[in-house]
């Protein structure tokens, strides 16, 4: 889904700071998402919202495709 902001980034080596940077600067929206924004698009899929959603492409990217 693109860059997310968790506690796993830490095990990467990478400093946290430089990931939120890259990622910034390839996202659509300046920023890394929160899990908390991919988990409320993964409980929404699971929620009677969403019961006649089928077949289709749901990106939660903050439009990392986009650029």
């Amino acid at each position: 889904p693109g860059y997310i902001n968790t506690p796993c980034i830490s095990k990467t080596g990478l400093d946290p700071k430089d990931y939120e940077k890259i990622g910034a600067d390839n996202s659509a929206l300046n920023r890394v998402a929160k899990s908390e924004e991919i988990a409320n698009v993964i409980v929404f899929l699971a929620s009677r919202a969403a019961s006649f959603v089928t077949g289709m492409h749901l990106v939660a990217d903050g439009g990392l495709l986009l650029k």
